[in-house]
């Protein structure tokens, strides 16, 4: 299998291409950008989704909005408690009613709508007081790194089958009846950054398949699903944990996002980590931040021809 990478005239990664039986198609998509920053692929409609953030003065990201093409906007407002991301909250505004402005101002009303066909709708007042949540214990897992590092070698897994219930017994007396849990051992398969490919059971079975983009956002997951507790992978570059609810990647320090492939607040180490203060790494071909602090080349056998300018290409093992 043979990796091909093309750099820009500022060694920024512009595309990988892998070449094996059959060709897989480009790993990352060819970006050009107007004067406003707004990225698109040539030859193609340019995207109706725009994105903006917003930081804080200490470079911290505090807002995300993503306008569709209805006009309606997907808000994610960020709370910080220092360098601890405490709260992400998400809102979606729908799309501005011609006419309806909030008195002496330019914002539009924002007009909460209730089902009158539903017989069991409730005011929102009243209604945020009968919200609820009652968590119960499903799981737990547990993670075997090689030594000093953060690439993931197993994973044991203690499922629950049946919670533990309260019965009748045949004396009349409450019998408490144990939950049932079920055990497996899954095995990874990485690559040479430690980013884990595959998920095998016990009997080399592969239970899960992950691909990536170039900066480890998940381009397609497959997962076999043999039984109800179906296989999954947290596990992204080094160190890094994806959180389903933000769809960011926990690392000790900070925070990363995959899609736009830089860390949402700063380095807390400051310019002893770089200039780039949101920068993950220089190449994710050949670096890792397994904490979030500074990135480091991995030394390992493939070979890189590093002509400024020309494709370079990279053998993998």
């Amino acid at each position: 299998m043979t990796w091909l990478y093309a750099y820009d005239a500022a060694n920024r990664l512009k595309r990988a291409d892998r070449y094996a039986k059959p060709p897989a198609a480009n790993e990352i998509d060819r970006l050009e950008r107007t004067q406003d920053g707004t990225a698109f692929i040539p030859g193609t409609v340019r995207p109706a989704l725009q994105v903006r953030f917003e930081y804080d003065a200490f470079g911290r990201r505090t807002l995300k909005e993503v306008g569709r093409p209805d006009g309606s906007i997907d808000r994610t407002v960020f709370t910080w408690d220092g360098d601890v991301l405490l709260m992400e909250e998400r809102f979606h505004l729908p799309p501005r009613q011609p006419g309806e402005y909030e008195p002496l101002t330019f914002r539009p009303v924002q007009i909460v709508r209730e089902d009158p066909d539903d017989a069991y709708s409730l005011p929102v007042a009243q209604r945020m007081h009968t919200l609820s949540e009652r968590h119960q214990w499903q799981g737990a897992s547990l993670y075997l790194h090689e030594p000093g590092t953060f690439v993931p070698l197993a994973r044991l897994d203690e499922m629950l089958v049946e919670a533990a219930f309260i019965t009748t017994g045949t004396d009349g007396r409450f019998v408490q009846v144990p939950a049932k849990t079920r055990h497996a051992t899954l095995f990874y398969q990485n690559d040479h950054l430690g980013t884990p490919q595959e998920l095998l059971d016990e009997s080399g079975k592969v239970v899960w398949l992950g691909r990536y983009r170039a900066w480890r956002g998940e381009k397609t997951v497959w997962q076999a699903q043999p039984e109800r507790h179906e296989a999954g992978n947290p596990i992204r570059f080094q160190g890094q944990y994806h959180d389903e609810e933000t769809g960011l990647h926990y690392n000790r320090y900070r925070y990363y996002d995959p899609g736009s492939g830089r860390f949402i607040s700063k380095d807390p180490i400051g310019l002893h980590g770089g200039l780039n203060v949101f920068l993950y790494a220089p190449n994710p071909i050949t670096w890792v931040d397994a904490l979030g602090l500074t990135g480091k080349p991995l030394p390992g056998p493939t070979k890189i021809n590093r002509i400024v300018g020309v494709t370079r290409s990279i053998t993998s093992i």
